[in-house]
């Protein structure tokens, strides 16, 4: 004796793939969001701005010319107030973290601000010095770095030019008598 029940045992194609479509557009959806938000981040992290700094730190650049022609300078930044710098950005690595997942996760969020902040100033320093070397012209050839210190509130960066020094040089910066 068949009895119909009215199930149908085999499966419906048409709902299991109707199903199909519908996990694979969620996880679509989420891996364009998760996309979405790790650019976002990433770019706000890699744009720098010089205006970030306008006003609020000082240069100095400090040329020297030996007597053989050998062009030398200083280049010094500092932050006029070094509190623009939250504390808790400058102390993010040495400040200790509870055991919760959430002590822990603003850690690494505030060690993730202070390096982007870091790395922030160390881009403005490097555009403060080429700008500054591009207005006196004193590398017109560019130089070599000889040495760079870069703390959160200041810097310096020695260098040598790649060129000798000519007569307008001479003229316009004085010669140190000490030889290095």
């Amino acid at each position: 004796m068949n009895v119909d029940m009215g199930f149908d045992l085999k499966p419906n194609n048409s709902l299991v793939s109707s199903k199909l479509r519908l996990g694979t557009m969620k996880l679509t959806v989420i891996a364009v969001l998760a996309i979405a938000i790790l650019s976002t981040t990433g770019c706000a992290f890699n744009s720098v701005d010089p205006d970030d700094y306008v006003g609020k730190f000082r240069d100095r650049l400090q040329a020297e010319i030996l007597e053989d022609g050998l062009k030398l300078f200083t280049y010094k930044a500092r932050l006029t107030n070094p509190s623009l710098i939250p504390l808790e950005e400058r102390l993010a690595q040495d400040r200790p973290f509870g055991r919760s997942q959430e002590d822990y996760r603003d850690y690494v969020i505030a060690q993730k601000n202070a390096q982007a902040e870091r790395e922030l100033w160390v881009r403005q320093v490097e555009l403060g010095l080429e700008k500054t070397l591009e207005m006196s012209g004193f590398c017109r050839e560019g130089y070599h770095e000889l040495n760079r210190f870069i703390d959160f509130d200041r810097a310096e960066i020695r260098g040598e030019c790649k060129e000798g020094a000519n007569d307008a040089d001479r003229k316009k910066y004085p010669v140190s008598a000490t030889q290095r």
